[in-house]
């Protein structure tokens, strides 16, 4: 059996388990493999480290007191080493994975693994933030060795467009088959907590003082406000809860809280019946765009401002803004740009150079 080594942020965030969704569904007849111990995708043509461990665990676990331990987990290291035999390449779908946190080489030397089953081809990325032009010639050299690297902004492509094999498409979750439903009545919110992040941390208390205001401006227009968490591993609900504290008891009665835990048909459903989005994690920002939502993005990194730029789209504000912002104004400019018809359909071309590899081999075999 053909397999695809696959690398992604296997940690329940919502965004990246989508953009794997998208992967493993537009290419059904391939089989994917990850060596992570995390939950990945429920999909059946992904198999990972943890899913083999479910699967064979138990007759690994019998041949190991068979050999008394002197073979130790020999029978599922064979079934490991097995998948990667059949594997024909290697992608590495994400977003925001190519982010400087460290001395430029050794962040670049961390990647070189992933060249070694095959071609590797990039889908979905962006490039940076990063603080030396030594990272960015760094990684020059490695993209030049990839099979293939789709960016999901110009900013990013541009850097390297030089390079034959790099090229640019909207973001992977576009390609969903989005239909947008009656509205709800319900405003989603999308939060993050900043208390880890040392360029926002300082911004915190004004961030989430402000999405309390959002809140009890929804209220008063007779909106239901939803709080939404993409990734509980990275505080986003724990900042939520915080932010509910902050709302009077019947504000607070009156505030739904949606967090993500594996199931993204639940978040998806959320957004295809909202009536707006106010978005400031990346991927709430998309899906409002998939479901033609009215939205508006608090920005806290350049990966969202670079693709509203893409768009032409100015309905938004950094986090540093938010103290100037008026809630009840913000929910007031929540809209759609123009041209996000074409924009959709060119996010098929994140999958063009793994389309070209996997057509230009044989089917079987």
């Amino acid at each position: 059996m053909k397999r695809i080594r696959l690398y992604g942020y296997w940690n329940q965030n919502l965004g990246d388990d989508l953009m794997a969704e998208l992967l493993l569904q537009r290419y059904p007849e391939m089989g994917f493999y990850s060596d992570s111990w995390q939950p990945v995708p429920a999909e059946p043509n992904l198999e990972s480290a943890e899913t083999l461990q479910r699967k064979y665990g138990r007759i690994n676990h019998l041949l190991n007191i068979l050999t008394l331990y002197q073979r130790k987990d020999f029978f599922l290291n064979a079934v490991k080493r097995r998948c990667l035999a059949e594997c024909i390449c290697s992608v590495y779908i994400g977003g925001s994975i190519y982010m400087q946190d460290g001395d430029p080489e050794a962040r670049a030397l961390r990647e070189e693994e992933k060249l070694q089953h095959g071609p590797l081809f990039v889908i979905g990325a962006n490039f940076g933030p990063y603080r030396e032009e030594r990272f960015r010639e760094c990684f020059e050299g490695y993209f030049r060795r990839c099979g293939g690297v789709m960016f999901r902004d110009r900013a990013s492509y541009d850097l390297f467009s030089h390079l034959g094999n790099v090229g640019y498409g909207p973001d992977v979750v576009l390609n969903l088959r989005a239909e947008p439903e009656p509205s709800d009545g319900r405003v989603l919110i999308s939060v993050i907590d900043l208390t880890h992040r040392p360029e926002l941390a300082a911004w915190q208390e004004v961030y989430e003082a402000f999405v309390a205001r959002l809140c009890e401006a929804c209220l008063r227009q007779g909106k239901r406000p939803v709080l939404v968490s993409f990734c509980e591993a990275q505080g986003d609900g724990r900042a939520a809860e915080r932010i509910l504290l902050k709302l009077v008891p019947k504000c607070r009665k009156n505030t739904d809280v949606l967090c993500y835990r594996g199931d993204t048909e639940e978040i998806r459903h959320a957004f295809a019946r909202a009536e707006r989005v106010i978005a400031t994690r990346f991927h709430a920002m998309i899906q409002a765009l998939c479901y033609e939502k009215p939205v508006f993005a608090v920005c806290y990194s350049e990966k969202l401002t670079n693709v509203l730029q893409d768009l032409d789209f100015g309905q938004y504000c950094r986090i540093p803004d938010l103290q100037t912002q008026d809630a009840a104004e913000v929910l007031n400019r929540c809209a759609l740009p123009k041209g996000l018809e074409a924009y959709r359909r060119a996010a098929e071309r994140q999958f063009s150079r793994l389309d070209a590899f996997l057509q230009s081999r044989p089917q079987r075999g």
